[in-house]
């Protein structure tokens, strides 16, 4: 499957000076970072679990592997034939004869090595483009997600994210999954997702 993704989302503004002469203005400029900064979390195992497009192309990754290594043993298998085929016939060879065989084994059996291991790093890459566009796909629906409910901050909350805690109302996480697979299956043309029942937009932490 898709190894786990660190997917991470900082929406920053430069600071810029406020005019201290109208104290009682509340309007934030573009491009100024607000005072009290909001910020929400997405857990990483719901995102892994629940969003449709890792499901698919993990799926599609898998079966890319099956079928390679499917092939990889066929192209083993036949080796193994031809060599156990030359030990069984080398007494009625010449040594010319018998010394061109194994040389052309020789020659096959780097190749399926070289074989090997370009099947190895064929899917290597698919994986990291897959990541790739996962993270683009998720910041980038963030970036507007931010904006609509006044959050300057979306964390990925994982064991591996070094937060040890984070409370539950800033979880945004079921949210941005339903609307992340109503866009990827609007993609695909077809029905939304069903996936787990929205929630309310983040609380803010101050």
């Amino acid at each position: 499957g898709v190894a786990l993704l660190a997917v991470a989302y900082l929406y920053y503004m430069q600071f810029s000076s406020i005019d201290v002469s109208k104290p009682e203005t509340t309007i934030v400029e573009e491009g100024q970072l607000p005072e009290n900064i909001a910020i929400a979390y997405i857990n990483s195992d719901s995102l892994q679990a629940n969003y449709q497009f890792i499901t698919d192309k993990s799926a599609e990754l898998e079966t890319q592997k099956v079928n390679a290594e499917a092939e990889y043993r066929s192209r083993v298998q036949g080796l193994q034939k031809e060599v156990e085929s030359l030990r069984q016939n080398i007494g009625n060879m010449t040594p010319n004869r018998a010394r061109a065989y194994q040389e052309e084994l020789q020659q096959k059996e780097q190749n399926l090595m070289i074989y090997r291991d370009q099947l190895g790093s064929d899917l290597l890459a698919q994986e990291g483009a897959i990541t790739q566009e996962l993270y683009e796909r998720v910041t980038a629906f963030l970036k507007g997600y931010g904006k609509q409910n006044n959050i300057q901050l979306v964390m990925y909350y994982s064991q591996a994210s070094g937060i040890l805690y984070a409370h539950e109302g800033m979880d945004i996480t079921n949210d941005v999954v339903n609307q992340l697979n109503e866009a990827y299956n609007a993609e695909k043309g077809g029905a939304p997702n069903a996936g787990s029942s929205s929630a309310d937009s983040a609380t803010v932490a101050e």
